[in-house]
């Protein structure tokens, strides 16, 4: 009691903002629990009452303890050092929705014959944050194109009642959108699947061939591949595409590997397993994944062109496949270990969630950092230079991707 009045005393403006930011951060999950599709938003709410309780922390303890000269100078320092930390964020945060808006349209632009709008991730019944933007700008694009039929593409995700599109529909219906316009596409699991799916669906209205749609997405990052198939029109399967689908139908005893995620003790323990475990982990999974990737891939190829990052061993490959239909694009060790946890997709930031919650993670990073050295050593890039297959090295530091997407395009005959 005594160190909280001599805090009080010391200085009563941090003391009450601590008090206030202690008490506004329950109050924040409370409110939470009563919005819809915010999360986002509490969660910068959350940060900024955090960011804020460290510097008034800081500067009541240094007031216990040093004379009120040093003392301003150490708040003013503060206040410099927590405003360039909050403005920096900031920046990034509005470089993020800046780099998700949707292009502005003109008037001669085709009129589309259908508006498709990808799945976002729910809360409870309802759309998220993301998502209710997507809606609220095809609710826009609907008003302004009232002949366009509007595909919600969106499965059941594996904490949700009802599916994505159906949760798009009741949004829209209550937001003045004729029912009869929309069509539910609620199937997918993903944005390949989205496309695939909505693709079809389009195929049944009009006939096969090529259809004026518009997708209503955002857009945080773009890989070679995905740049590479929307260049040429084909379909993009990215890293893992359909995993979640072949786990479920896989057997434990003949898939051990593929369905170790749905026997392992918790993701701590995926995370921390040796390097030498994880290497085996990775060969197996890519053993038992062959058979249900060539399935998928003779599947999503009846009608398009497909390009795909897969998991296909390269002596299979050799057997399935032409060279001139493989290509194999390599990044140095150091690169492949430092970069693994920088970009966005949530499989990454997942595991970097779940390394962060371990008892030491410091010593979890170190160790998944050596699993991923081990899976791309300087021997397992040799062999892939070595296979036979077309090869381009990614170069750090320059940005070649005009570079490789021709390289790749002419090496596919595009």
């Amino acid at each position: 009691m005594n160190s909280l009045r001599k805090a009080w005393k010391a200085c009563p403006l941090n003391a009450a903002a601590i008090l206030f930011c202690l008490v506004g951060l329950p109050v924040s999950f409370l409110l939470q629990s009563l919005t819809i599709g915010m999360r986002f938003f509490w969660f910068f709410v959350r940060f900024v009452l955090a960011v804020t309780t460290l510097y008034n922390l800081c500067s009541v303890c240094i007031a216990m303890h040093f004379a009120e000269k040093p003392m301003r100078v150490f708040r003013w320092i503060a206040r410099i050092a927590a405003g360039a930390w909050l403005a920096s964020f900031l920046v990034v945060l509005c470089c993020l929705i800046a780099a998700g808006q949707p292009e502005h349209l003109t008037s001669d632009e085709d009129p589309p014959a259908f508006i498709t709008v990808l799945g976002a991730g729910l809360n409870g019944t309802e759309p998220s944050l993301i998502l209710r933007n997507r809606l609220d700008r095809a609710i826009e694009l609907s008003r302004t194109y009232p002949e366009a039929k509007l595909i919600l593409c969106g499965g059941l995700g594996y904490d949700h009642v009802i599916t994505e599109a159906e949760a798009m529909q009741r949004y829209l219906i209550r937001n003045g959108v004729d029912p009869d316009r929309l069509i539910l596409e609620d199937a997918s699991r993903d944005t390949a699947e989205n496309l695939h799916n909505a693709k079809q669906l389009m195929d049944q209205l009009e006939g096969e061939g090529t259809h004026q749609s518009w997708i209503v997405t955002c857009s945080f990052h773009m890989m070679r591949s995905k740049l590479l198939a929307e260049r040429y029109g084909m379909l993009h399967c990215a890293e893992n595409y359909g995993l979640n689908k072949f786990i479920e139908i896989a057997d434990p005893a003949l898939q051990p590997n593929l369905c170790y995620t749905r026997i392992m003790p918790s993701w701590q323990a995926f995370v921390l397993r040796t390097p030498e475990e994880y290497e085996a982990w990775i060969d197996g999974s890519s053993e038992e994944l062959i058979g249900f990737e060539i399935a998928e891939l003779i599947r999503l190829s009846a009608d398009r062109k497909v390009i795909v990052d897969t998991n296909i061993p390269c002596e299979v490959l050799h057997r399935i496949s032409s060279p001139n239909r493989v290509a194999i694009l390599l990044s140095k060790q150091a690169t492949s270990v430092e970069r693994f946890f920088d970009r966005p997709d949530e499989e990454k930031q997942f595991l970097l969630s779940v390394i962060q919650s371990c008892p030491d993670p410091e010593a979890a990073l170190a160790n998944f950092k050596a699993c991923i050295a081990r899976v791309n050593s300087p021997e397992r890039c040799a062999a892939f230079a070595q296979s036979g297959f077309f090869t381009l090295e990614r170069q750090e530091g320059v940005d070649t991707r005009e570079e490789m997407l021709s390289a790749l395009a002419a090496h596919f005959g595009l």
